[in-house]
């Protein structure tokens, strides 16, 4: 059962706003099988002076503030980027199950290694990253990090013609839910440009390690790749 807003006028948009509805104007009717709407956690367009830091600023939506645990990431061409090595940028999402999406750019690169970080702790020395890379003329790939990295998945060779051949930039999109309805395929799903690209499942000790209370941070992350850039962060409830 689900609850449908109805206003007489309305344009559908995005769940984190209503516009200028009036109360007058709206009705709520419960209809059977109607779908629940994803709710904003944050939105970042990276906007700003070239060479401003991003961490201790506030995200243009969902007023959730940036942290770099170990890292420097600063803004280029309103995009974010780091300054390579095991590099997150994060915000403390307060759930552990989300989607988080972000325009990816590699900068004419054919040697990269960025994405998103999910299911992370405060100082990210406990996580799960979802990694589109060069390596195999280009890959997905699923880790998780708990002292020591253990691969969960990866899907290679998204461009057999070699990675010169990969576009300017891709859309990443990322749902980290767990437990999942039988109708889904994976607890961590990964799509490029609208495309499901990837689905892993998480064991039941992994889904206690990362599905825990504190396990909360998630945002754009980058592995020894300091040339890839990022814009347009979205994080939302599943």
């Amino acid at each position: 059962m689900g609850c449908v807003v109805l206003g007489s006028s309305a344009t559908v948009g995005h769940s984190a706003a209503l516009g200028t509805l009036s109360a007058t104007t709206l009705m709520a009717r419960t209809v059977p099988g109607a779908p629940v709407l994803p709710l904003l956690i944050a939105w970042e367009n990276f906007d700003g002076a070239n060479g401003a830091t991003v961490a201790g600023t506030t995200t243009d939506a969902g007023a959730k503030t940036w942290t770099a645990p170990r890292c420097t990431w600063s803004l280029a061409s309103n995009k974010a980027k780091s300054t390579a090595g095991d590099c997150p940028l994060l915000i403390n999402s307060a759930v552990v199950n989300l989607s988080a999406e972000v325009k990816l750019f590699r900068n004419g690169s054919t040697a990269w290694d960025a994405g998103v970080i999910v299911d992370a702790n405060s100082s990210a020395s406990k996580f799960l990253t979802v990694e589109y890379t060069s390596a195999s003329n280009g890959s997905i790939e699923v880790w998780k990090y708990k002292g020591s990295w253990v691969s969960l998945g990866s899907t290679t060779n998204l461009y057999p013609g070699g990675v010169s051949t990969a576009p300017a930039s891709i859309a990443l999109r990322v749902v980290a839910t767990a437990p999942v309805s039988p109708a889904t395929t994976g607890d961590i799903r990964v799509s490029v440009d609208g495309v499901q690209r990837l689905a892993v499942t998480l064991s039941a000790a992994d889904q206690t390690t990362f599905k825990a209370a504190a396990q909360t941070f998630v945002g754009p992350y980058t592995y020894n790749d300091a040339t890839s850039s990022f814009d347009s962060f979205l994080a939302e409830t599943p």
